[in-house]
């Protein structure tokens, strides 16, 4: 009976270990770096020229992703994270411009994908919650609107100039906080990739406030008369999100 016993037992650490057994399993981080056209976007310390002679200064600049998954070469998706915070507000200098956000996932399975999805603002179902559903330091804890019942999918601040005099002043301030569920986005990069066991697979990506505020065609908002936008005004938001998908890009 001892000798029965032994082998159960050691039959049951044996399943248990493999149970435990994370092999297979690879990490994910992702690389953020923001720029505005070809410098570096940094918060405070830098003026951007920008159209009609105009120069901006940042002082925030984020956005959320949801449900961000890498793309299975049958056309499934194996989800990396429900929600993340992109946010540059700390970002005041070139050397942490150059480092850009991180965000490193664990426990990936490994394999060949062939793409990787991203949600870009809060997903309808995320929208509809708040933050006293989750616990401090959850993405979802702020940018929270009580009297819109939703999230701030993006916020843009900072201080225009606006007749490049080098003058930036608190009656050119600028305020563009951007979320409704008709807003979300839904954008798919297709590259090849492969997801190694016990390696970490850096995926990076570059996204171009110029080209949130400017599109190719030159059109862009004039700060000369609309500093401010709420969501009030779906026109803005439509530009801005619009842009905002367009301005996140693959980087090298």
């Amino acid at each position: 009976m001892r000798t029965l016993a032994w082998v159960v037992s050691l039959t049951v650490l044996l399943v248990a270990a493999c149970g435990n057994d994370n092999s297979e399993a690879a990490s994910v981080s992702l690389q953020f770096k923001a720029r505005f056209g070809a410098a570096p976007l940094t918060m405070f310390t830098r003026a951007y020229a920008y159209p009609e002679g105009m120069n901006v200064r940042f002082q925030n600049f984020l956005f959320y992703l949801s449900d961000v998954e890498l793309i299975k070469e049958d056309g499934s998706a194996q989800k990396i994270s429900e929600v993340e915070l992109i946010s540059f507000k700390n970002i005041q200098d070139d050397a942490a411009a150059q480092r850009g956000v991180q965000i490193s996932k664990s426990n990936i399975p490994s394999g060949n994908y062939k793409g990787i999805r991203l949600g870009i603002g809060v997903a309808p179902a995320l929208n509809s919650t708040q933050p006293g559903d989750y616990k401090p330091g959850h993405p979802l804890t702020d940018n929270y609107w009580s009297w819109a019942l939703g999230y701030i999918f993006t916020r843009i601040e900072g201080n225009a100039d606006l007749d490049g005099d080098g003058n930036f002043n608190e009656n050119a301030k600028l305020t563009f906080h951007i979320g409704a569920n008709s807003l979300y986005r839904t954008k798919t990069f297709d590259k090849s990739l492969t997801v190694k066991a016990g390696e970490t697979l850096h995926i990076p990506f570059e996204v171009d406030l110029r080209r949130v505020l400017v599109t190719p065609q030159n059109i862009f908002l004039d700060f000369r008369s609309i500093r401010q936008d709420h969501t009030n005004d779906m026109n803005v938001a439509r530009f801005i999100m619009d842009n905002l998908e367009q301005a996140l890009v693959l980087g090298e």
